[in-house]
């Protein structure tokens, strides 16, 4: 199951690297938010919706990345 945030990282032809270097958020810790394992924290999803071009309710409508399945 692909989270909304994986879904929209693929949309911009973005790396998870990529995304790293954009947010200064590691990458293991973008993987744990993408993967729906943690919620962001509220700067971290700021920074995240920005890199992606996206706001932030429409990248994490429930807070989170999605529920982990």
């Amino acid at each position: 199951m692909l989270t909304l945030m994986k879904q929209v990282r693929f949309s911009k032809y973005k790396t998870q690297i990529s995304l790293m270097v954009a947010t200064g958020i590691p990458q293991s810790r973008l993987s744990t938010i993408e993967n729906g394992y943690y919620p962001p924290k509220a700067e971290e999803a700021r920074k995240i919706a920005k890199a992606l071009g996206v706001r932030i309710k429409d990248l994490f409508p429930n807070g989170n990345g999605g529920p982990k399945k």
